[in-house]
């Protein structure tokens, strides 16, 4: 991952949520394709098809046992009637708008060294 890159860097996520909340595009209650590749191995990518929301938002189930902490990851979004991969929507967190977010995965752990599960994170710059 280049340090050059123009995607969002937003803070680390927990590996152990039940929810990814992303960003918001602009076409709101649109059937979408979210992208995340693996950027330290082989850009093994996974897609997840969702709806965004009234409001734009975009949601996606996250399974933590797919993401490593010690892995860059990016991620984009496309319409579900896009012509391939790359036809890329703007996301916007916190007012700031690129077509793609750098991700990278932490685990959390509390007191008693277990780790902590959390339901919904939301993406934050």
């Amino acid at each position: 991952m280049s340090t050059c890159s123009s995607c969002h860097k937003p803070k680390p996520v927990a590996r152990c949520i039940t929810n990814l909340i992303i960003g918001i595009i602009s076409d709101i209650n649109t059937a979408v394709k979210v992208y995340i590749a693996d950027k330290t191995l082989d850009d093994r990518t996974i897609e997840y098809s969702v709806t965004s929301s009234i409001a734009g938002l975009i949601t996606i189930p996250i399974t933590p046992q797919r993401f490593s902490e010690d892995h860059s990851y990016q991620l984009w979004i496309t319409l579900s009637t896009a012509a391939n991969v790359n036809m890329r929507q703007n996301i916007t967190i916190s007012g700031d708008v690129a077509d793609c977010i750098d991700l990278r995965f932490q685990t959390i752990w509390d007191n008693d060294n277990a780790i902590q599960t959390f339901t919904d994170q939301t993406l934050a710059l």
